[in-house]
């Protein structure tokens, strides 16, 4: 049976030789979407005009002047990593092609094989995120101490949205301080082809702050950070970003192998994954899983430090009842408020505890939030057992 992986990353191939698409359709589909054509030059144009902006991987076999020309015309810096092959240019016209066409990310000699063509595909999105090195910093109120000479004091969420559009093709990331007024231009940023993966960061650990963009950033950092810890986190996201592809081949790996069960390797790309992004939670969510109780409860804590928004660890948390210290909890509430499966979890936990007064109150919200929840009536039945035993005993 085939393994079905959700694919983040989409390519589009063009080329018009049998055997070269038969290659990297083997190499790539695993891994990835591939659309491939063409037939002609101009079918090749109209396929770019059509997908361009939807991939993050675009790989040209040979092309023409005619469409390299035509690229010329719309290719964006937002666009996708730009992989041209070739087999019959000289090395001298090669360079000037580069030269001319400066979207063209990286070019490649076939014949292709895995490690070759991987190599060129790495190579082609670090070229391509080392034409991005801008941040844009969303700070109105100058609450981020360390860029408070620097952050644009933008009249209203309407400016920034526009200025960060035109930014784009330049940015290497966002951040921002947490208003309401900010949730839906962040979302529709999130939409623009090309901006997918750009990091989304949030200089606040605030609960009622970061709640509603839980779900579209990937770090939560407090405002008051220095300036060194600034750029120190800045650098490993831009680093990841020359990464990308590599870390798209590592989390393909990782979850292929958990889904055959075979932990081994699961946790060997894991590990790799982490010695190129120690930003991913899913690979520390994996390690945690595979590791002894004290390493396991490290890495969930690190995972939640990047995003503490996240319900996993601390379910995984919340199950070692003897180990588990109180502020799992405490966090798990403020920054899973809604979650049931969570709420549970601190319920079962504080009713382990004989935390009657902190039981009593996560049920009450659990009921809340769906009076009929079946396991908040189970633990309600418990906790009321808890407060008749000391009676029994005294009768």
């Amino acid at each position: 049976m085939p393994i079905l992986i959700d694919m983040a990353m989409n390519v589009l191939l063009i080329s018009d030789h049998n055997q070269t698409t038969s290659a990297l359709q083997f190499l790539l589909t695993p891994m990835s979407q591939v659309h491939f054509s063409y037939h002609s030059t101009t079918e090749a144009q109209r396929v770019i005009q059509q997908k361009y902006r939807s991939v993050q991987l675009l790989i040209l076999d040979q092309p023409g002047e005619e469409l390299l020309q035509t690229l010329a015309t719309f290719t964006e810096l937002s666009g996708p990593a730009v992989l041209v092959l070739h087999s019959d240019y000289s090395w001298f016209d090669l360079r000037t092609i580069q030269k001319k066409y400066s979207f063209i990310d990286k070019i490649s000699k076939k014949p292709l094989q895995s490690k070759h063509i991987f190599g060129a595909i790495s190579n082609a999105f670090k070229n391509k995120a080392a034409k991005r090195s801008n941040w844009l910093v969303y700070d109105p109120g100058r609450r981020i101490c360390a860029f408070g000479p620097i952050s644009t004091p933008y009249a209203s969420v309407e400016e920034f949205y526009e200025d960060a559009k035109k930014a784009l093709p330049q940015l290497t990331g966002i951040i921002f301080y947490p208003d309401d007024s900010i949730v839906a231009p962040l979302k529709e940023i999130r939409k623009i082809p090309g901006a997918a993966a750009l990091p989304l960061l949030c200089a606040s650990r605030n609960p009622d702050l970061i709640f509603p963009f839980r779900m579209i950033c990937q770090g939560f950092y407090e405002a008051s950070m220095k300036e060194l810890h600034w750029c120190e986190m800045m650098g490993r996201w831009t680093e990841r970003a020359a990464s990308m592809w590599q870390i798209e081949h590592h989390t393909y790996e990782m979850k292929a192998a958990t889904l055959r069960r075979d932990q081994e390797t699961a946790t060997l790309e894991a590990r790799k994954l982490l010695a190129i992004d120690p930003c991913d939670t899913q690979a520390l969510s994996l390690l945690a899983d595979q590791s002894s109780p004290d390493e396991s409860e490290a890495l969930y804590q690190q995972s939640l430090r990047i995003n503490p928004c996240q319900p996993r660890p601390y379910l995984k948390l919340l199950q070692c009842f003897s180990t588990c210290p109180r502020s799992v909890a405490e966090d798990a509430i403020l920054y899973c408020p809604k979650n049931k499966d969570v709420l549970t979890a601190v319920a079962t936990y504080w009713l382990h505890h004989k935390q009657i007064h902190e039981c009593e109150g996560v049920i009450s919200r659990l009921l809340k939030l769906d009076p009929s929840h079946a396991e908040a009536h189970q633990c309600l039945k418990k906790l009321e057992e808890t407060l008749l035993a000391p009676r029994r005993e005294t009768a």
